[in-house]
């Protein structure tokens, strides 16, 4: 009885994240974003995003050396407008990621740096609930 209430608790602090996931998902699925690997996959699948450059995120994560072909394509989508977020682990960063960071904001594309591992001094509603609030106010001031 102790375990289904403790859960039921659980669950239902996990609501405003649900909800804030349904509206994102209402209102901007569909847009275009892309990560330096992909660690907000999950995520950007539940809020409806288009990611773009998975190959790529996948050769970065696995410190392969992603292709000429791969390289052009993500920087494209930072030069060309098409993906509005670049989404960029903010635990692991190199020389790459640097430079694909400063390419975005170059080209005036938002920025959000994001967690594999819940930050100390967090819980995972306030994790999940800071990364959904970057991610809507960024959106937002995208269609203004």
């Amino acid at each position: 009885m102790h375990y289904e209430a403790n859960l039921k608790t659980f669950q239902s602090s996990l609501d405003v994240i649900d909800k804030e996931i349904a509206d994102v998902k209402k209102t901007y699925a569909g847009t275009e974003v892309t990560a330096t690997e992909p660690v907000f996959g999950y995520m950007a699948e539940a809020l409806g995003l288009k990611m773009l450059n998975y190959d790529f995120q996948v050769a970065l994560m696995n410190d392969a050396e992603p292709s000429p072909t791969q390289v052009v394509a993500f920087e494209n989508s930072l030069k060309d407008g098409s993906a509005k977020i670049l989404f960029y682990n903010s635990q692991v960063t190199d020389e790459a990621t640097t430079r694909l960071l400063d390419l975005a904001k170059q080209n005036k594309v938002t920025v959000i740096g994001v967690t594999e591992t819940e930050p100390a001094g967090q819980t995972i509603q306030s994790w999940f609930g800071g990364q959904l609030d970057a991610v809507q106010k960024a959106l937002a001031a995208r269609t203004q």
